[in-house]
């Protein structure tokens, strides 16, 4: 009301309403978003907030005395070289993978996240080789220190307030939610450190909570049953797979959890069958489920489709094993028009590698361009020699073309 008595007002109000309406979005009122606080989220609150602060004293601090204005400017001048540095110190964050993980690191607000966070710069440094084994461990050390540190507070919090709001839930920060997430960080260990396999320690952790197991999410049930298949429990797991397939049964990597459950612990091709062509129903361009295909396909001894999934997985990940495989499967089904596409592929990744060279004159000699195949072949030798590789094979087929070009002439 009090700025609606001056017209003058009008653009402050308007500005104001801005701000709020600008964190509307995330305020949970519209829609519910996972995350719940995140500082991208002020970016443009924070500009409608500057630019009124600015309005506000345009319009109300002009007409006083000037060393009140130059108080006004000074303060805000200290907030933007504040803002400032701290934006500095943030790129400096940013310099690489490893200053971006240990600054999340510093600024998490738990240790959950912490431990989440540490995980990651262990697999980070494992992947990219940026540091020995030695760092390497001593991250999953720190990782499994503030897990327990974690669970510990959870469970005495759980004690200390039986009383949750409802809501909680649906964002998965209840306590008991929580605590079987710290559990689950606790137990992930023993599938990326190959020296813990005390799976049965990991699996008394879970036990008690087993009866809330619908607050389980789906990656914690799978991990779950992976530890019961570890734990040779194979019937439980099998029950556990299944009530997550039923929680939801499109989740690409419950359906691949199946498809291996199915092929590789019980041997039931039929079963594995029926997981597979659902998934490929409905994520016909995921690389894990076309990998699941052609070991499926292989294992089945069925060449065409094999050297199908062959193709379609190499295309999905640029790899030159894969295209081999299906130039490889093309030329034994006399498929020469796909062996050709797949040659173009192939020879695009790496025009000098010895192994596609040589498959790839196998297609020209089949087609009789034997000029090509020649080329081909004595690119692949003095490739092979240069790097030390095998060259006895490449050898036998071109001293074979040699042959055969010599006796037409």
């Amino acid at each position: 009301a009090l700025f609606l008595r001056n017209k003058k007002n009008y653009p402050l109000l308007f500005l104001c309403w801005l701000f709020f309406i600008s964190l509307l979005p995330f305020s949970q009122f519209l829609s519910s978003t996972y995350c719940l606080a995140s500082e991208r989220y002020l970016y443009l609150p924070l500009f409608f907030m500057f630019f009124s602060i600015a309005k506000l004293r345009e319009q109300y601090f002009d007409p006083i005395k000037n060393q009140k204005k130059y108080l006004i400017i000074g303060c805000l001048t200290l907030l933007v070289l504040a803002y400032t540095y701290r934006t500095y110190l943030r790129t400096n964050d940013w310099k690489n993978s490893t200053t971006l993980i240990k600054a999340t690191i510093k600024s998490s607000p738990n240790n959950l996240y912490k431990g989440f966070r540490t995980n990651t710069l262990a697999q980070e440094t494992a992947q990219y080789k940026l540091g020995s084994d030695t760092k390497v461990r001593s991250y999953l050390t720190q990782a499994q220190n503030y897990f327990h540190k974690a669970l510990k507070e959870y469970k005495e919090a759980k004690n200390k307030y039986p009383y949750e709001p409802i809501i909680l839930q649906s964002y998965g920060l209840d306590y008991n939610s929580l605590i079987i997430k710290s559990i689950h960080l606790i137990s992930f260990r023993t599938f990326i450190d190959l020296q813990d396999n005390n799976y049965k320690k990991y699996l008394e952790l879970f036990k008690p909570h087993l009866i809330h197991i619908e607050n389980f999410n789906l990656g914690t049930l799978e991990l779950y049953a992976n530890l019961l298949v570890k734990n040779n429990d194979i019937k439980e797991a099998k029950k556990i797979f299944l009530y997550a397939y039923e929680k939801s049964p499109i989740s690409p990597f419950i359906l691949i959890s199946l498809i291996r459950f199915s092929r590789d612990i019980e041997h039931d091709l039929i079963n594995t069958k029926k997981y597979l062509n659902k998934a490929l129903k409905l994520y016909p361009y995921s690389k894990e489920i076309l990998f699941e295909a052609l070991r499926y396909y292989q294992m089945e001894n069925n060449l065409p489709e094999y050297t199908r999934y062959s193709y379609l997985h190499g295309l999905r990940t640029h790899s030159a094993f894969f295209y081999r495989e299906a130039l490889t499967g093309y030329l034994q089904l006399k498929d020469l028009d796909n062996a050709k596409k797949t040659i173009n592929k192939l020879l695009a990744l790496d025009p000098k590698d010895p192994e596609s060279l040589y498959l790839s004159s196998v297609y020209y000699i089949r087609t009789q361009d034997f000029k090509k195949a020649l080329e081909l072949l004595n690119e692949a030798l003095k490739n092979a020699e240069s790097n030390n590789t095998n060259t006895e094979k490449i050898k036998k087929l071109l001293k074979n073309v040699e042959n055969i070009t010599g006796n037409i002439k």
